[in-house]
């Protein structure tokens, strides 16, 4: 017989014969009583004060009173809950537990959802109905031996009990369980109940009373998690919850991240930084993450005042990477009080953190020295960080620049423009379209594979007075013969002023009249980028490195099966690269020449990778002499000689 089956057999007989009893009594009812909020009704008066009617029977006049607020009722001197007279019924439910002993020591809990309906009539010195309603659930048994768990519920057709967890409640998202919800479990029987048992020191009583916690999800953790008895005996409420992985419907606390292995290898106190008694209370209400940012900044020479950012900073710090993360260049107080200095623009330490993570990684690719104190702490971060990002963009896309730069010399005369107060400006290559997306806080830097490709034409419109400061950018069809603005935006997409909107609308009917009657002469849509090839020269023959076989020759065209596939490198097709790349690829042959060639930019395929291009024609110019590439011509100059 397995398990499961068995429990049913012995839970079964059990649960059927539970009786009410315990849940009639006198303690139980004045306990649950407590459970729920005491409501006084108020109704203004014509004195511009209020009467008040509380539940105990009580009338007394408030000079000030508000909805939903707590106040003192001045004849129970109960805390009472304010309602207005208007909203005359007010109900609240709780989810309660209650624990009982079979005749073996094994352990039974019955899940009750309980409503207090207060109802009040205007007009009347009656004070409000209160009325009680207890509905029963679910019943649990718990056999202590072996921690398995029976399950039963009550059917909502019948009334009759079945194996299974609680029934569901509402539909969709608004759909919840009794033994879901944050419980309230009745401690009057406690400790008889835990008495003997294998969880009489498991701290659940406590548990119970601070986080509402299911009792029988409790101990289910409790086997694998023993130290959740210390940390709830320690006051450390937040640590225990976590330790626990407490969630709850109706709960505050949503731990989505299981920091329950972690947790379990705290063996003690001083482990969490912990080492005097008073410093428990200071630590209830801070989780793994606070506590391991706590013991951290215990060690640093900061004033008092400053304590508590320290604490948000170091958390944020742990929380994306570690408590053993320290730059070797930077230690975590270094880093902490240079946040401090930058606070004023960024005030969230975890997004803080994100941008200098970001921006050392891109001073690392620059080779920048972190070393440098002007590196690794400039004077202003965000500053300093949108120039990385422009470089490490211009970077990456300096592989579309002969084709940029080809755009520029075909139709520059045909697109650029100024009277006497604008500019109308083309780029001439990818680090001035990234840096005009980066001072324009838009996506225009994402264009440049558009404009080297010929399906887009960007432009910088400028005040003549002030050229070096971008105000804004407009995107034209690439139809020469009439002009079609496809967007024209300012920083951020928007119009700075009305003034700014009334102002570009004129620079853009005066440029539109401008191009629309301006001549062509000659114009042609086939535009040619240059680029370079590394070959071997073998006897006068400029020979493919790749099989040694393809040759080309100066003033002739050669073609080639392209894959048009940008996923794929290194596939058929012409490959060509910038100056540099070329240089680079053939350094360390003693044959090497480079080649300049021009290519159709329709024809230009950009891999992914960002690295060489691809073709499936191309026409060779010229080689370019050693003379003309500085100190990598005189280099190879010597080993030719």
């Amino acid at each position: 017989m397995s398990n499961n089956r068995r429990i049913a057999n012995i839970a079964k007989p059990v649960i059927m014969s539970l009786d009410d009893n315990i849940i009639e009594g006198a303690p139980f009812m004045d306990w649950l009583k407590g459970e729920f909020e005491t409501v006084m009704y108020i109704e203004k008066l014509p004195t511009k004060k209020y009467i008040a009617h509380c539940e105990c029977g009580g009338v007394s006049i408030l000079d000030k009173a508000k909805t939903g607020t707590y106040t003192k009722c001045p004849v129970c001197n109960c805390t009472v809950r304010l309602r207005h007279i208007r909203y005359r019924s007010y109900q609240q439910r709780r989810v309660v537990a209650v624990l009982e002993n079979d005749n073996y020591g094994n352990i039974i809990e019955r899940l009750f959802v309980c409503y207090k309906a207060t109802t009040a009539y205007s007009g009347t010195l009656s004070p409000p109905s209160v009325l009680y309603v207890k509905s029963e659930e679910g019943r649990y048994f718990l056999e202590c031996k072996s921690g398995l768990v029976a399950k039963y519920h009550k059917t909502f057709s019948t009334g009759a009990w079945r194996a299974g967890p609680c029934n569901y409640h509402g539909m969709g998202w608004g759909a919840w369980r009794a033994d879901d919800m944050l419980t309230r479990t009745y401690p009057g029987n406690l400790a008889t109940v835990l008495r003997g048992t294998p969880y009489q020191y498991s701290a659940l009583e406590i548990a119970c009373k601070e986080s509402q916690v299911n009792p029988f999800y409790y101990l289910s953790q409790y086997k694998y998690s023993p130290q959740l008895e210390m940390f709830y005996k320690a006051g450390l409420v937040r640590l225990g919850e976590e330790l626990a992985g407490w969630n709850s419907y109706e709960s505050s606390l949503f731990i989505y991240e299981d920091l329950s292995p972690r947790i379990r290898e705290l063996k003690t106190f001083k482990a969490l930084g912990i080492r005097h008694a008073i410093e428990f209370e200071e630590c209830r209400d801070l989780g793994y993450y606070q506590l391991m940012a706590r013991k951290a900044c215990k060690e640093w020479n900061i004033p008092k005042d400053i304590y508590p950012k320290a604490i948000e900073f170091m958390t944020a710090l742990i929380k994306r990477a570690g408590i053993d993360f320290e730059y070797s260049f930077l230690k975590n107080e270094q880093f902490f009080k240079y946040w401090l200095t930058q606070s004023e623009k960024c005030k969230s330490a975890r997004n803080f953190i994100s941008d200098y993570t970001d921006y050392i990684s891109d001073v690392h690719t620059l080779g920048l020295d972190v070393s440098d104190t002007k590196i690794k702490k400039p004077h202003d971060f965000y500053t300093m960080h949108a120039w990385t990002t422009k470089e490490i963009k211009a970077q990456e896309t300096k592989i579309y620049d002969p084709q940029i730069l080809a755009v520029y010399n075909s139709i520059s005369k045909l697109c650029e423009w100024e009277d006497e107060k604008y500019s109308i400006i083309l780029p001439r290559e990818s680090s001035e379209i990234v840096e005009e997306g980066i001072r324009q806080s838009h996506c225009v830097a994402r264009y440049c594979e558009r404009v080297a490709r010929g399906e887009s034409v960007i432009l910088f419109v400028r005040r003549k007075n002030a050229l070096l400061d971008s105000w804004y950018t407009m995107e034209i069809k690439p139809d020469m013969s009439k002009l079609d603005i496809v967007q024209c935006r300012g920083f951020d997409n928007k119009d700075l002023t009305p003034e700014d909107a009334k102002e570009i609308e004129r620079v853009t009917e005066k440029y539109t009249k401008w191009f629309n009657r301006r001549p062509l002469g000659g114009y042609q849509s086939e535009i040619m980028a240059t680029y370079y090839k590394a070959v071997r020269k073998k006897n006068g023959k400029y020979l493919s490195n790749y099989d040694d076989k393809v040759e080309y020759v100066v003033g002739k065209e050669i073609c080639a099966e392209m894959d048009t596939n940008p996923d794929k490198t290194a596939v058929k097709g012409l490959h060509i690269a910038s100056l540099e790349f070329a240089q680079r690829f053939g350094d360390t042959w003693k044959d090497v020449a480079i080649l300049e060639v021009t290519v159709n930019i329709h024809d230009v395929i950009v891999p992914d990778a960002l690295d060489q291009v691809r073709a499936s024609k191309v026409k060779v110019v010229r080689e370019v002499p050693f003379a003309e590439m500085g100190e990598w011509g005189k280099r190879h100059d010597k080993k030719v000689a």
